[in-house]
């Protein structure tokens, strides 16, 4: 337990580095009142996010003095939009978002990493038994992020290119989930 409270508040200062240094946020710093400013922090429905989850869930945040706004986006295009904009302290991303955020001219930094394990998954309707089963078929992916790249590298392991498939762009992943089924 103490472990997931230590990840949890140990993720939460490395966003709270990446709003400091990146898009011009507040700082996570006291206010004059002594009373911590509130960060807003943008989540994705994927696993990267459950430590920030779990941690406001069990009262992590609170029991360090924290006081910790998590906002869920559905689509990473409206995370990033919402995080150029100042809307957000920082955000659970990706290399790839981080990427295009610094060549569109937003001062981000990436603070910590995963090793995020990604699959590519078909509908159990789907006659695909493999991923060279794909070959013509529709994938959804969201256009320019890790999820599409991904994709392509996975594709290529099977002798695939991207061209290989008729990708269908769907940037918010219960959008996409949904299709699956």
């Amino acid at each position: 337990m103490k472990f997931w409270k230590q990840l949890c508040c140990l993720g939460l200062a490395a966003v709270a580095m990446l709003s400091v240094a990146g898009c011009g946020g507040s700082s996570p710093e006291s206010s004059s009142s002594g009373k911590m400013q509130k960060l807003s922090i943008g989540l994705m429905p994927d696993t990267d996010s459950l430590p920030f989850l779990i941690a406001e869930e069990k009262g992590y945040f609170a029991d360090e003095g924290l006081d910790v706004d998590l906002k869920q986006f559905k689509s990473a295009m409206d995370r990033d939009s919402a995080l150029q904009s100042g809307n957000l302290d920082g955000a659970v991303s990706d290399m790839l978002a981080a990427a295009f955020a610094k060549d569109g001219g937003f001062d981000v930094k990436v603070t910590s990493a995963t090793d995020g394990s990604y699959k590519l998954v078909a509908g159990k309707t789907e006659g695909a038994a493999d991923v060279k089963g794909l070959k013509g078929k529709d994938v959804s992916v969201s256009r320019n992020t890790i999820i599409e790249y991904v994709t392509d590298e996975i594709l290529a392991k099977d002798g695939l290119k991207g061209e290989d498939i008729n990708k269908v762009i769907i940037p918010q992943i219960p959008t996409r989930l949904e299709m699956l089924q």
